[in-house]
């Protein structure tokens, strides 16, 4: 066999082994998803028959998450993966993280972070789904002062240390929501 076709094979285009979203994303382990729109249609060429709205149930349903599990770029990940490969990733993007911070000289104590996650953890309570705008109006609202930068961070440290994770779409708009009810299997956005 050729390598193209291994590769075409290896990548679920040709002759798709999986029929339901989770299977092939937990298969492949993770799948690059930076553009949303696109990796739904990927996720659905590779499987044996879907629409976008499978891929779709399972994003609301929780069965495969978007988040910054490799680097600090989208990944489709499956729920039931998504502590253990944070186990081995969060040190170096948190590192990145630090890094961009430094870079743009954003001053952030241990205690902001601290303070922001259990605001993270408040204002997505009960599954609620929130875009970024709307997570920067609740910090604002709560004395948090961010500019679009500290928010991006303090939603990458959310996801990394498993508080946050994607929600439901809103219209073009990403948006976030809870990642621990997601991991124990109960996630309902």
């Amino acid at each position: 066999m050729k390598i193209p076709n291994i590769r075409l094979q290896n990548q679920q285009l040709l002759n798709p082994l999986f029929c339901q979203p989770k299977e092939l994303v937990s298969w492949l382990g993770a799948m690059q998803a930076q553009n949303y729109s696109m990796v739904k249609w990927a996720v659905g060429m590779r499987l044996k028959s879907a629409t976008i709205q499978t891929v779709e149930e399972a994003l609301r349903k929780g069965e495969i998450l978007r988040t910054h599990v490799m680097r600090p770029t989208w990944h489709l990940v499956a729920a039931e993966d998504i502590r253990w490969m944070l186990k081995l990733s969060a040190r170096r993007i948190k590192s990145a993280n630090d890094s961009f911070a430094k870079g743009y000289n954003l001053e952030i104590t241990d205690e902001l972070y601290a303070k922001s996650y259990n605001l993270l953890e408040k204002i997505l309570c009960g599954n609620k789904s929130l875009t970024k705008q709307e997570v920067t109006a609740e910090l604002q609202k709560s004395g948090i002062l961010p500019t679009i930068d500290h928010v991006n961070l303090f939603l990458t440290w959310g996801e990394v240390e498993g508080i946050v994770c994607s929600g439901i779409d809103k219209i073009y708009l990403c948006s976030f929501g809870r990642t621990s009810a997601a991991c124990a299997g109960d996630y309902k956005r």
